[in-house]
């Protein structure tokens, strides 16, 4: 599991929940249990609740679920995410807004010196005794009985595969997933992307062949990066694009593995009409396109959602999936981190190339 602890937050919007000190990022893809009422996030009950979540490690203290469920007994607590403030005298760190404390853990299966700095690993840890500490919005201690990397369950394999957000890049083209480093030759293909979109953050699935724990890479396919929600401006059946309300000069295209969805069950792009509200998952190509992977039709709102990488940033100016974004009138409490309002400032500092900015 990738988090298992007491529920902190849930975001009023079902959007995102906050578990041992970790933002848990939920879409539509996500599977919510009907171990939890109603299979809704929002049913959680924050302070009370316990619940298991696997996902994706985005980056520091950012899990994208695909799984949400209640544990039907007793089971330590867990956390895996990216190491960081590592102090080995005090044999504490931090993923998110978690302390570990692992003086009394077993780290044998980490394979590196207790001495050296652990910072930028990514690492499962199992604890028994968890506690927030509540003058720290979302902060909390873990006190850990094992630490260890997870990764593949072989060194070496003619095929493997393996999925993730790029967590560390050490030059172009050269960039780590999962604590494997990615190798890369004239060879490699690369699939919806090009070797300048492997950046920190972004979503890849490799096949390859596995050498000594490093992945030689065959193919690199880029997944999924773009979240559009909003009511369809107009749509076009020969060309099979649309645009919507509210993201002007954003032409979605579609295509033949385009996923339709209606009231829960595979529809066709013509059932769509001019008002209805989408959830959209679609891929940024080439720079300039945005090709959707599903369209999923939602209940009436007005809601405007988009959810992308940075294309160029200058305060107070975004570029989004070609959508030019002005942040000048939106007041200094309204930039948001993972957990808590940052201020203008640090979001533009933090807010690199190829970083998704919602």
């Amino acid at each position: 599991q990738t988090a298992v602890g007491v529920v902190q937050s849930v975001a009023a919007d079902g959007s995102s929940l906050v578990v041992l000190g970790q933002f848990i990022a939920v879409d539509p893809k996500t599977i919510v249990d009907e171990s939890i009422a109603g299979g809704s996030i929002l049913n959680l009950k924050p302070g009370v609740d316990l619940i298991q979540v696997s996902g994706l490690i985005g980056g520091d203290g950012h899990i994208v679920a695909t799984f949400i469920q209640k544990p039907s007994g007793i089971t330590p607590y867990a956390v895996e995410g990216i190491v960081k403030n590592h102090d080995p005298g005090a044999q504490r760190f931090e993923i998110g807004k978690l302390v570990i404390d692992y003086s009394s853990a077993d780290v044998n299966l980490l394979g590196v010196s207790e001495t050296a700095t652990w910072n930028d690993r990514l690492v499962h840890v199992r604890g028994d005794e968890w506690q927030p500490l509540n003058t720290v919005p979302y902060r909390g201690t873990l006190s850990a009985t094992r630490v260890n990397a997870p990764g593949l369950e072989a060194d070496d394999s003619p095929e493997a595969k393996l999925e993730g957000f790029i967590t560390q890049v050490s030059g172009p083209g050269a960039f780590v997933v999962n604590n494997h480093p990615i190798l890369m030759s004239a060879a490699t293909v690369f699939e919806d992307g090009t070797v300048k979109e492997l950046v920190l953050g972004t979503h890849v699935l490799i096949h390859g062949t596995l050498a000594q724990g490093a992945l030689d890479a065959h193919l690199v396919s880029f997944q999924e990066n773009v979240q559009i929600e909003s009511n369809v401006e107009s749509i076009e059946l020969q060309s099979g694009t649309l645009t919507m309300t509210g993201l002007p000069g954003v032409l979605i295209e579609t295509e033949t593995r385009t996923v339709v969805e209606t009231a829960g069950k595979a529809s066709r792009l013509e059932v769509l009409r001019t008002g209805d509200h989408l959830n959209i998952h679609a891929k940024f190509l080439d720079g300039r396109r945005v090709v959707a992977t599903e369209l999923q039709l939602m209940a009436p709102s007005n809601a405007i959602v988009l959810h992308a990488p940075v294309q160029s940033v200058a305060d107070p100016q975004l570029l989004l999936a070609n959508m030019e974004i002005d942040t000048s009138t939106i007041p200094d409490h309204e930039f948001v981190g993972s957990f808590d309002p940052i201020g203008r400032k640090i979001f533009f500092e933090k807010a690199s190339i190829g970083r998704k900015i919602w």
